[in-house]
């Protein structure tokens, strides 16, 4: 129970709860975490950030108070208190959180 009871809520996160959630399917991993402000994320477009090249993962979503955007392009600028969706295999996530969000 807890966190899940009464179906998904809206996601309202203390910037502190990095982690969200993590699921694996077909040994693709899909983590949702938190920029903060001193996330060197925050502030640079994707493309800037090399997200995929530097660490093979791939920024599925970004989402910001209501609007969610969906495959964003690689001009979208991440910011502080943005969630993150990003999509890869699960050994290339610890990279991807120490470059990028940690």
């Amino acid at each position: 129970g807890g966190l899940m009871q009464g179906g998904f809520s809206p996601p309202y996160f203390t910037p502190a709860a990095v982690r969200q959630v993590e699921a694996v399917i077909g040994g693709l991993l899909i983590d949702w975490v938190t920029v903060r402000a001193e996330s060197a994320l925050a502030g640079q477009s994707i493309a800037d950030a090399e997200v995929r090249r530097r660490t093979r993962m791939t920024v599925a979503a970004i989402v910001r108070g209501e609007e969610s955007i969906v495959a964003p392009g690689p001009d979208e600028v991440v910011s502080a208190g943005d969630q993150v969706v990003v999509m890869g295999r699960p050994e290339d996530l610890a990279g991807f959180l120490d470059q990028f969000i940690n």
